[in-house]
C-alpha cells in the first residue's frame, strides 16, 4: 500500500508517532514534535482561527522534527489531516495544511515556520482551499474528538519540481510515484468555541435524544460532503433532525430556567 494512502487510514488511539521502517534500510524513519506532548491538551496557539466554524485559535504551525529519512530523498512532503472529518474525495479526511518542496537537508520546520511559503517551503490548497496552515477545530463543541494525523512522507522529486498551491487530489496524482517512506505522528482534540455557552449548555450535549440527532447529522453529512438538496430525501432528513435538536434545545432550556430562574441563558 502507498505510505500517503496509509498515513490516511491510520487508527491510532491518543497521541504517538508511527515511525516506518524502509524494508531495504534499517534506521528507522521517525516524526516528533517538542510541542505535542502524550495526554497534554494542544496549546490553543496551533488550533484554527475563525472559518465558517468560528474556531478560536491562533494558526500557528508547531514545530515538527524528524530522524532517518530513507536514501533517495529530495524533498519532503508534510501534511496536517483530521482523519475524523471529511471534504477530499475517496474519503480522505478533512485537509489542514499541506506543506511541500522541503529540501532533503531539512530536519526541522521551527514553530510558525510553515504559516506562509517561503524559499524553503511551498504550501498546498487545503480543504477550505486557502494555501495556509488551518489548525484543529472540529465541527461541533462537545462532539467526540477527532484525530489529527501529522504526516512527513519522503520524496525522490527535487524541492522545486512542484508548483506552489496544489490541493490534495493535484498533489497525489504527482507524487504518488516518487514517494520513499513516510512517518506520522498523531493528536485526538475535541472542538470548543469562542462564544459563551449558555448555561443549559453541559445538559444539552448529554441529552439522548440531541446525541442521536447528531450522530445521524454527522453521518449525513458524510455521505454529501458537498451539501445536499433540500428536496432530497437526505435534505429532508436533515432538515428534520435541525428541527429536532432546536425542539429540543428549547425544552431543555425552558427546563432548566425553571429550576434555575436567576440564571437565563443567552
Amino acid at each position: 500500500m502507498s505510505p500517503l494512502l496509509r498515513m490516511l487510514g491510520l487508527a491510532i488511539i491518543g497521541i504517538g508517532s508511527v515511525p516506518c521502517v524502509s524494508p531495504v534500510h534499517a534506521q528507522t524513519f521517525t516524526l516528533h514534535s517538542p510541542a505535542l506532548s502524550a495526554g497534554e491538551r494542544l496549546s490553543q496557539k496551533y488550533l484554527g482561527q475563525g472559518g465558517p466554524r468560528k474556531c478560536n485559535g491562533q494558526n500557528v504551525s508547531p514545530p515538527l522534527q524528524w530522524t532517518n529519512a530513507p536514501p533517495g530523498t529530495r524533498s519532503f512532503l508534510i501534511m496536517l489531516t483530521d482523519t475524523d472529518g471529511w471534504g477530499e474525495p475517496n474519503d480522505a479526511g478533512f485537509i489542514h495544511w499541506i506543506a511541500y518542496g522541503i529540501p532533503a537537508a531539512r530536519t526541522s520546520l521551527a514553530e510558525g515556520e510553515a504559516n506562509s511559503s517561503s524559499r524553503t517551503l511551498m504550501l498546498g490548497k487545503n480543504t477550505l482551499g486557502s494555501a495556509t496552515y488551518f489548525g484543529p477545530c472540529p465541527q461541533t463543541a462537545g462532539d467526540q474528538p477527532h484525530e489529527y494525523v501529522f504526516s512527513i512522507t519522503a520524496l525522490s522529486l527535487e524541492p522545486q519540481a512542484l508548483r506552489p498551491g496544489l490541493n490534495f487530489s493535484e498533489l497525489w496524482e504527482l507524487v504518488s510515484p516518487h514517494e520513499l517512506n513516510d512517518a506520522s505522528l498523531s493528536v485526538r482534540y475535541a472542538g470548543e468555541f469562542l462564544e459563551k455557552k449558555p448555561p443549559y449548555y453541559a445538559r444539552l450535549i448529554s441529552d439522548p435524544t440531541y446525541q442521536a440527532a447528531e450522530r445521524e447529522l454527522s453521518a449525513l453529512r458524510k455521505l454529501n460532503p458537498s451539501g445536499v438538496d433540500e428536496k432530497s430525501e437526505h435534505g429532508k432528513r436533515i432538515a428534520f433532525l435541525l428541527q429536532l435538536q432546536s425542539t429540543r434545545e428549547k425544552q431543555i432550556a425552558d427546563q432548566f430556567n425553571r429550576e434555575n430562574p436567576g440564571k437565563q441563558p443567552r
